[in-house]
């Protein structure tokens, strides 16, 4: 299992070893990939969408997006289907949900070395 240090020595020595072939920017952006990989950031407002399914930390569940939109009132509402509550309608809150990694499997016929 890959963690954060693992990746972050790798980086390190391509860092090292990479000599003057690999531009700085590069590494930039391997490193905030690393960075977003293994700290997700919460999602905004705007990045819900219809059917996503996405860590409610709130609530300490997966719920899935019905629909996300802005009430009479100027609120933030995201309306959800939980597991465990069937559906509800929240008010969003900053630093609420979170994207989920769902692993690609891939399918059954790929030759795997």
């Amino acid at each position: 299992m890959l963690t954060k240090e693992i990746c972050a020595q790798a980086l390190n020595d391509m860092k090292m070893y990479g000599g003057i072939n690999i531009p700085p920017l590069a590494f930039d952006i391997i490193d905030r990939l690393i960075e977003e990989h293994f700290t997700p950031q919460p999602l905004r407002f705007e990045d819900l969408k219809e059917g996503m399914y996405v860590y409610d930390k709130k609530m300490n569940n997966i719920v899935k997006v019905e629909r996300s939109y802005i009430n009479y009132a100027r609120e933030l509402i995201v309306a959800v289907k939980t597991f465990n509550y069937g559906d509800a309608d929240m008010y969003y809150e900053d630093n609420r949900f979170y994207p989920i990694a769902i692993p690609n499997v891939g399918d059954k016929n790929e030759k795997h070395i």
